[in-house]
């Protein structure tokens, strides 16, 4: 399928709306009303719904890499505990503007396609960020020598996950997210072991 700009103005629609109302609310007379299109406009160019929310999930996937290029705005010049606090943060942010979206991409795609498309690129360029973070703390001499791959893996995993469960299936904590934040950096940062 070409897409012109009028296809782009219908999609950009769609994620607004699915974002709005959710899938079960996402009609094409909302798309249109947002898009300032007609609804056989919408038809003429994507054929039908089930299309139409296909490439826009598409294209939402891939303005959410994007957006994760972003995460890593940081200033790299922070204290390393700061520097997590502030990346637990910005992902926080960034999940609770997307959170329809995020919740139909876990709901409705394909697992498959979820993790080959947008969660291992996700995975991947966040992993990559962080390994960076470490190798610089590391040469800097901040923190001992380590694999900071190894390292990077241990925070993603912690912060998607639990921003997954927090955010997107809504599980409660027993304390503060800022509590829980600062116990997990605690326990990476310090270990636990006593001696």
């Amino acid at each position: 399928m070409e897409v012109d700009d009028t296809s782009l103005k219908i999609i950009d629609a769609t994620i607004q709306v699915l974002n709005e109302e959710g899938l079960s609310g996402t009609t094409t007379m909302k798309i249109a009303k947002k898009a300032k299109v007609s609804e056989v406009t919408i038809f003429r160019k994507f054929k039908n719904k089930n299309n139409l929310i296909a490439k826009s999930k598409e294209a939402y996937l891939q303005r959410f890499l994007e957006k994760t290029d972003n995460l890593f705005s940081i200033d790299p010049n922070l204290d390393l505990r700061d520097y997590i606090k502030q990346l637990w943060i910005e992902s926080k942010k960034m999940f609770e503007d997307e959170m329809n979206l995020i919740k139909i991409s876990f709901e409705e795609i394909n697992v498959e396609v979820l993790h080959r498309k947008a969660l291992a690129q996700f995975s991947e360029k966040i992993i990559n960020n962080l390994t960076k973070i470490f190798q610089n703390q590391i040469n800097k001499g901040k923190i001992r020598k380590i694999n900071p791959k190894m390292a990077a893996v241990n925070i993603y995993s912690v912060m998607f996950e639990s921003l997954v469960l927090l955010k997107v299936y809504g599980v409660h904590l027993d304390q503060s997210e800022d509590s829980y934040v600062e116990d997990f950096l605690n326990i990476f940062l310090n270990g636990i072991s006593i001696n």
